[in-house]
């Protein structure tokens, strides 16, 4: 009998522990980039943010088993809040790239691409958000990449 109520307050104390949905905001995101492409899940096992060039930085998703990669690159001075990736130049783009197949990337850094990034956290070794964007290749050939979200460590 001992036993059987020792297990019920340890049930009650770990499910009274538990968060609700609600309760669940963007510091409790699971680490890592997770998106769709072309309604398709993709979730990359390799993911991080890391310093570009010209004062920018990269979040980077990389499957392995594919090569295939989605990155979005940032000016490094960004702030909270939703920004637009829509043909900006190289500060503020999307793109996602299938290996090294030629015309198998697809960007927002032409004209016809849109999409944006929110920002909800960032630090000095953290950034935290969503993304969706619709990137073409050299071809005209668009990919539209939904649902997007970020948790990631920058990296060294």
């Amino acid at each position: 009998m001992k036993k059987l109520a020792y297990f019920l307050v340890v049930l009650v104390v770990f499910t009274s522990c538990s968060k609700k949905d609600s309760e669940v905001g963007p510091e409790n995101t699971a680490a890592g980039l997770f998106c769709k492409i072309d309604g398709k899940d993709y979730a990359p096992d390799f993911s991080y943010a890391y310093s570009v060039f010209d004062g920018t930085f990269g979040i980077y998703g990389l499957d392995s088993r594919t090569n295939a990669v989605v990155w979005i690159t940032l000016p490094q001075k960004i702030t909270t809040g939703t920004h637009s990736l829509s043909g900006k130049g190289y500060e503020f783009r999307g793109d996602y790239t299938l290996g090294t197949v030629a015309n198998e990337q697809y960007s927002t850094i032409v004209e016809v691409g849109s999409g944006s990034v929110t920002i909800d956290k960032i630090t000095d070794t953290q950034v935290i958000g969503s993304f969706n964007f619709t990137g073409v290749n050299n071809n005209g050939t668009k990919r539209t990449v939904s649902e997007g979200k970020f948790n990631v460590m920058f990296r060294l």
